[in-house]
């Protein structure tokens, strides 16, 4: 599960029981972009992990005065009206192409499905040199956010 805000540099995202964030830290001149691992909390959330999300995202999260399960949580911030969430079906297949992280996945939102390519390196060279070799020259680069927010017509705040 996915929730899309506002803010275009933050990813949010439930997986596994795993509430976990991570903020595009640049994009260079290629499109590429860098992302970072913000925050990653497993559940119940505790009052300090509410806190620092609710500070990121600029939210009064005071009605929790206990750790707070997944269901709840999720509930809060489908409340929100700049937060939209999305649920999807992802099928995803993980390689290694010359020593980078490759994840070739299928999306199925609603009664849509994409497919989308991912190649993981702190270098850019590398990934320029890899989508090379698989004929992927062409293509633009379009993160998660993005993508989940052109396919379900989230329009933010």
């Amino acid at each position: 599960m996915y929730f899309l805000v506002p803010q275009a540099e933050l990813n949010l995202k439930i997986r596994q029981h795993i509430f976990d964030v991570k903020k595009r830290l640049s994009v260079n001149s290629s499109g590429m972009e860098q992302w970072f691992p913000m925050m990653k909390f497993e559940y119940p959330l505790a009052e300090v992990s509410l806190t620092q999300v609710s500070e990121l995202l600029g939210l009064s999260i005071t009605q929790f005065d206990k750790p707070i399960e997944e269901s709840d949580f999720t509930t809060f911030l489908q409340s929100q009206p700049e937060i939209a969430t999305v649920s999807l079906k992802k099928i995803r297949n993980i390689y290694d192409i010359q020593g980078l992280k490759a994840e070739f996945t299928q999306i199925h939102l609603n009664t849509r499905k994409i497919f989308t390519i991912a190649l993981e390196s702190e270098d850019p060279e590398k990934i320029s040199d890899v989508k090379h070799l698989m004929g992927f020259d062409n293509l633009e680069n379009e993160n998660y956010p993005d993508v989940l927010k052109r396919m379900s017509g989230y329009k933010g705040a």
